[in-house]
C-alpha cells in the first residue's frame, strides 16, 4: 500500500477511535471528506483503475455496514467510517481490514461482558438470536432493556483493527 495512504488512514483512524472513545461520536466533518480523499488518492496514484477500485471498496462497506447500521448494531458515524476506510483501501484490501476490525470488536465485546459479569449470559442471548433465524428453532424474540443492554464504541474498535493491520501491511508480517 502506498505510504500516502498509510498515513491518511493513520490519521483518520487515530482521530475517529480518540473522538469515540471520548465523545461517542464519529464527526461528519471528518468522514466525508475523507472519503473524498480516499476517490482522489487513488484516482492521482494509480489511475482509472484504483479509482474503480476506491469505489468498489466504498460500495462494499457502504452496503454492509448500511444493513449493520439499519438493524441497530451500531452508530450511523460507525458505518461512515466503514465507508471513508473503504474508500481508501480499495477493493483489494477492503476484506482483510473489514476481518481485523470485526475481530478487535469482537475481542472488546468479550472483555467489556467478561468485565461486567455478564460473559455467559450475553453469549446465551447470542445463540438465542441465531436459532431464531432457522425457522425450525424459532423462540419468541426478546429485547433488551437499557440496563441489560451494553454498547462498545466500535469505531475505536474499527481503529484498533484497522491500524493493526496496517502493522501487519509496513512491516510485511506473514501468518
Amino acid at each position: 500500500m502506498h505510504t500516502q495512504k498509510i498515513i491518511l488512514l493513520v490519521l483518520f483512524l487515530t482521530i475517529s477511535g480518540i473522538t469515540d472513545i471520548l465523545k461517542r461520536k464519529i464527526y461528519n466533518v471528518v468522514t466525508f471528506p475523507v472519503m473524498v480523499m480516499g476517490f482522489a488518492l487513488n484516482f492521482y496514484l494509480g489511475g482509472l483503475n484504483a479509482l474503480i477500485s476506491s469505489l468498489a471498496g466504498f460500495g462494499i462497506c457502504t452496503i454492509l455496514f448500511f444493513m449493520v447500521y439499519a438493524w441497530g448494531g451500531f452508530g450511523a458515524g460507525d458505518a461512515k467510517l466503514m465507508m471513508a476506510l473503504g474508500a481508501i483501501v480499495g477493493l483489494e484490501l477492503v476484506f482483510n481490514f473489514i476481518l481485523y476490525s470485526v475481530l478487535a470488536g469482537g475481542l472488546m465485546a468479550n472483555i467489556v461482558i467478561i468485565k461486567k459479569r455478564r460473559f455467559i449470559k450475553t453469549w446465551k442471548r447470542v445463540l438465542r438470536f441465531f436459532l431464531f433465524m432457522i425457522p425450525k428453532y424459532r423462540l419468541k424474540s426478546e429485547s433488551l432493556s437499557k440496563d441489560e443492554s451494553i454498547a462498545i464504541p466500535y469505531g475505536y474498535a474499527v481503529s484498533l483493527g484497522s491500524l493493526t493491520y496496517c502493522i501487519v501491511l509496513v512491516f510485511n508480517i506473514q501468518f
